[in-house]
């Protein structure tokens, strides 16, 4: 069921994909209503599963890890192996980013490995207990992500692109188990409270609260963000490979830039082995909406782009960017 939401709604939604953690009191102040309200509205889209959870971005390059991603195209199973099959790569500690698709790949899985035969030691695990199941695969290696934000409304800004880069990786970055901890805490609700994560690890808030300024000022922790399941506010997730007829670099460069700025874009990703010469992934309407975003592109960068494949995002999973490694 959709849930028709008002400005305000909107606006709330905004702070939110802005800084997960924005306090009740300043979200409050920017709608113009009590923090009463604002923490009642929050807690309602919580109970209709618009919002179904809060993390933290955490760069785990700079922990030297590699993002890998499978995509999987599944045949001749049942709904129960299916779900069996989900429950087990939910759990599996080294996927940080699980999705579900509909059309011609039916699962997505993002890892964090510590080097190339680390990811295919990853996949051949995969392989082994449900390859009998697996139509297609893909892998990819992902080296930039850039997170962006969806406009809910013109007249709001789109606000910070947040940039992951393998190029990140920082041999003397200092944290310990503590902050390990910490990011843990934060992974299972990224709103939680300082005097809970205190409470959690039996130290002061103002060490928690130390050391989590200390690990976004170093760039481990990049933002907080929520899990919106953009289904229920009448929105379609897509991703969209583009293929090029050259690969001009000043016009690439322009095209990155143009999709930056672009209201309905939420990534755009750079690696190697995609399905595409250029990924991201975009909000719409629908499939029609999409179609003129797609044709608008084109108009802009004419003879640029060849042509284009699309998946269509059904839920997601799993999310948890701390590798998990890390608290072995």
């Amino acid at each position: 069921m959709i849930k028709k939401l008002d400005k305000i709604d909107y606006k709330i939604l905004h702070c939110l994909s802005q800084n997960g953690r924005v306090s009740y009191s300043d979200i409050a102040k920017f709608v113009n209503l009590s923090k009463k309200s604002v923490i009642a509205r929050i807690d309602n889209y919580k109970i209709i599963g618009i919002i179904t959870g809060f993390y933290p971005v955490i760069d785990f390059f700079k922990f030297g890890f590699i993002y890998g991603r499978l995509l999987f195209s599944l045949t001749n199973i049942s709904d129960i192996e299916k779900q069996n099959m989900i429950n087990d790569l939910k759990n599996d500690k080294n996927i940080f980013w699980f999705f579900s698709f509909f059309g011609k790949y039916d699962l997505a899985c993002a890892v964090t490995v510590k080097d190339l035969s680390h990811f295919r030691g990853v996949t051949d695990s995969i392989l082994k207990k449900y390859g009998k199941f697996i139509k297609h695969k893909k892998e990819s290696i992902v080296t930039r992500l850039e997170i962006l934000n969806y406009n809910f409304l013109d007249e709001l800004d789109k606000g910070d692109c947040i940039v992951m880069d393998e190029k990140n990786y920082d041999s003397k970055i200092n944290y310990d188990n503590l902050d390990l901890k910490i990011l843990d805490c934060l992974c299972e609700d990224g709103r939680i409270s300082l005097v809970n994560i205190s409470l959690k690890l039996d130290v002061s808030s103002k060490v928690v609260m130390y050391r989590m300024k200390n690990m976004r000022n170093n760039g481990i922790i990049l933002g907080y963000k929520p899990i919106i399941d953009y289904s229920k506010i009448g929105l379609n997730y897509f991703k969209v490979y583009f293929n090029f007829n050259s690969y001009d670099d000043e016009k690439v460069s322009a095209l990155r830039k143009y999709l930056l700025t672009h209201p309905n874009v939420l990534y755009l990703v750079s690696g190697v082995g995609f399905l595409g010469d250029l990924d991201f992934e975009i909000l719409a309407k629908d499939i029609n909406e999409l179609f003129l975003i797609i044709e608008e592109i084109k108009n802009v960068f004419p003879l640029l782009i060849d042509n284009y494949e699309i998946l269509f995002f059904d839920k997601t999973i799993k999310t948890r960017y701390l590798p998990e490694i890390l608290l072995e």
